[in-house]
């Protein structure tokens, strides 16, 4: 079972329509609910529609919780920030919002994104600029060297682009974290 933190995202029926497509079993809960993790086996972070410091708390406090606990986490667009920024990353607010297709480019070759380069849907208003150094940088577009991240020991994962709007490429990659997370819980 999946926990997918519902944080506004104009995408979020897209996301959970694929997770159904891939016949995966999942919760929405908002992300003020509850950082009870215990009957998931991984956890899904949505963009969102507009920035609060209540949903940065509560998005922190989840990861932080499924970090302690290794439960897998994938983390997309505001998800992917919110992974960078909780751990001690920074982000640059963009001069314009990116709303289009670009290539990512896969330059550390992992189990989530498996393909060397894809056609991904961003829409964006930051970037992730700086990461810690317990994340690493996994792929690049021409908006952001850090494109998709990875924690270096756990399995937590983020996408600055959106994978339930990119196409076979993006299933792919939802299809290999909910692999990660079937893994893990059989492990």
């Amino acid at each position: 079972m999946i926990l997918v933190v519902d944080n506004g995202s104009t995408s979020l029926d897209s996301l959970l329509e694929r997770l159904r497509h891939l016949g995966t079993d999942f919760k929405v809960k908002p992300h003020s609910a509850s950082a009870e993790l215990a009957p998931f086996s991984g956890v899904i972070i949505s963009g969102r529609a507009k920035a609060s410091r209540e949903s940065n708390k509560n998005n922190s406090m989840i990861i932080e919780s499924a970090a302690s606990n290794n439960v897998p986490i994938l983390g997309i667009c505001y998800g992917a920030e919110i992974i960078a920024t909780t751990f001690g990353g920074t982000l640059l607010r963009l001069e314009n919002h990116v709303k289009e297709n670009r290539v990512v480019s896969v330059f550390r070759r992992n189990p989530v994104l498996t393909e060397e380069s894809f056609s991904a849907y961003e829409s964006n208003g930051y970037k992730i600029l700086r990461l810690p150094h317990t994340l690493e940088s996994l792929a690049r577009s021409s908006v952001s060297d850090n494109e998709a991240i990875r924690h270096r020991r756990l399995l937590i994962y983020g996408t600055q682009f959106h994978p339930e709007l990119s196409g076979d490429s993006g299933t792919a990659i939802i299809r290999n974290f909910i692999q990660q997370c079937a893994n893990r819980a059989g492990s």
